[in-house]
């Protein structure tokens, strides 16, 4: 009889792009609804809502804002027709008398200190210091956007600066187009765009080139970088004349959507054409080559990925790529990277959920009489309501019944759901070596009843025989009895409810039956 202890499962995440007898022991081949940590893999699933407008608007995109109280953050909610801001409760801020046919048009947004900015057919900004007002963002001192006959797809800030990217004007498409704007005062808006006003530093450019449209841009350090089609580009701040200068860092890359990238300590991490990327400004690598690309790929409902998008969970030190699968038109599936253990793992979105953020959330005070689950369990302090990293979570808007909801849930979720791992083709003894596998005994935690399942290969690639599930109560049991018998081994742990469990490694208890 021999021991063999598996230890650090699952830190390593998802892996199969490569074939699985070529795994170390401790990697997973497979799995769903899960979460990678230097403490292993557990479950992660379900969602809660946060709040349910009374309005059915269907919404298409949200972003976050800090109000002036810093324990009343705004969620700005941009809808087909309309724009709500949430805090507690529903404020319907669209401005009267703007065109609301929003529907064919596709939301972006930035904050600009207190400011958050929106675009879409006009470019708005939302004024939490006078009264929470949505008004339009003026073009120049007492001029609209409309009145110079100008409007692009994308608005993001770079320090006090304002982007439209994708340039419209005067009925011409200028597709490699973009403007930046004069600096804003602090917690103010620029006071002019316009390039040919002697007394502001705002001008209009091109990229020029072949790397096709504007697609997004994002603030790298102190620098802008712009995403294309096929290509991208950085414009460094100098101070000069110019104030930026141009250079090229890719044109064979590109960006696969709006709003597929977002930023994390110096590194741009983004979704280009069947693969995601990591910019540091002087070179760009895959994260998911040799790991979960091909999955990845095969997966994405190329019809509908101009709705995938890029969103951040620090509390877990996580990126969620959002993309459609299959038929969906919205994303369903976030394939998640965790920047401190370099690995992956994937897990169900609710369906119809246009767009998600990263925000503050206010909870109300906990007590004794209000707490949920154990001391140990915990995440949140006694009569908590001011913000901390803990309240900071991913919200979404589900466009079926325009509802915010915490994706991240901690405490409840909505719906059962299924998270499971997996792990073919495993050799305990080289593939010459036959062993029969007696018991497992994981290292668990959690609140779940998992069900255990062993199964063996007599080569490669060759079919598994699965022997019955064995459940297994954490904190009560302390091994699973399974039998089975083969060259390879491979083994699943699955579970399907509400509760949670993590997993950091196992022992497996075998006897070799020779080489054959």
């Amino acid at each position: 009889m021999a021991l063999l202890p598996i230890q650090g499962i699952g830190i390593k995440g998802i892996i199969r792009d490569i074939n699985p007898i070529e795994l170390p022991a401790d990697a997973i081949s497979n799995g769903n609804n899960i979460r990678t940590s230097s403490s292993g893999v557990g479950s992660a699933f379900g969602y809660e809502v946060l709040s349910q407008n009374p309005v059915d608007f269907s919404p298409e995109f949200n972003i976050h804002n800090h109000s002036v109280d810093a324990n009343s953050p705004v969620w700005i909610v941009c809808g087909s027709s309309s724009i709500y801001a949430y805090t507690n409760g529903w404020d319907d801020v669209t401005p009267v008398g703007i065109d609301t046919d929003f529907i064919h048009m596709n939301w972006t947004g930035c904050n600009l200190g207190k400011m958050c900015v929106i675009n879409n057919l006009e470019p708005l900004y939302y004024d939490s210091i006078l009264g929470g007002n949505m008004v339009p963002l003026p073009f120049s001192p007492g001029v609209a956007w409309p009145e110079v006959d100008k409007t692009f797809k994308v608005i993001r800030n770079h320090n006090n600066f304002l982007f439209a990217l994708n340039l419209t004007e005067g009925g011409e498409h200028y597709p490699d187009g973009y403007r930046w704007s004069h600096p804003a005062d602090s917690n103010g808006i620029p006071f002019t765009w316009d390039e040919t006003d002697p007394s502001g530093l705002a001008s209009r450019e091109s990229l020029g080139g072949d790397d096709g449209a504007i697609v997004d841009g994002l603030t790298l350090r102190n620098s802008f970088v712009i995403y294309s089609e096929r290509g991208v580009d950085i414009l460094d701040y100098n101070g000069d004349d110019f104030l930026f200068t141009r250079r090229s860092l890719a044109t064979s890359a590109g960006i696969l959507a709006t709003n597929c990238v977002v930023e994390h300590s110096g590194l741009h991490y983004f979704i280009s054409d069947g693969d995601v990327l990591v910019n540091d400004g002087t070179s760009i690598k895959s994260i998911m080559q040799d790991r979960v690309r091909r999955q990845f790929v095969s997966e994405i409902n190329t019809g509908s990925r101009k709705n995938a998008y890029v969103v951040k969970n620090d509390l877990h030190k996580e990126i969620w790529f959002c993309v459609p699968t299959g038929s969906t038109e919205y994303a369903d599936v976030a394939y998640i990277y965790n920047w401190h253990t370099d690995a992956w793992g994937r897990r169900d979105l609710p369906g119809n959920t246009p767009h998600a953020a990263q925000g503050g959330v206010v909870l109300p005070k906990v007590t004794w009489n209000t707490v949920t689950g154990t001391w140990r369990g915990s995440v949140r302090t006694w009569g908590a309501r001011k913000l901390s990293p803990e309240n900071e979570t991913v919200v979404g808007c589900i466009i079926d019944d325009s509802s915010l909801n915490m994706l991240d849930a901690s405490t409840a979720n909505i719906e059962e759901a299924t998270s499971f791992i997996e792990r073919l083709s495993m050799p305990l003894e080289g593939i010459v070596g036959h062993v029969t596998a007696n018991a497992i005994y994981p290292h668990m935690t959690g609140t779940a009843t998992v069900q255990v399942s062993i199964g063996a290969q007599d080569f490669a690639g060759g079919p598994i025989q699965w022997g019955a599930a064995v459940d297994f109560k954490p904190g009560k049991d302390r091994k699973v009895d399974v039998r089975a018998t083969g060259a390879l081994l491979c083994y699943k742990v699955s579970y399907t409810g509400r509760g949670s469990w993590n997993l950091t490694g196992l022992d497996l208890d075998y006897v070799l039956r020779g080489q054959r």
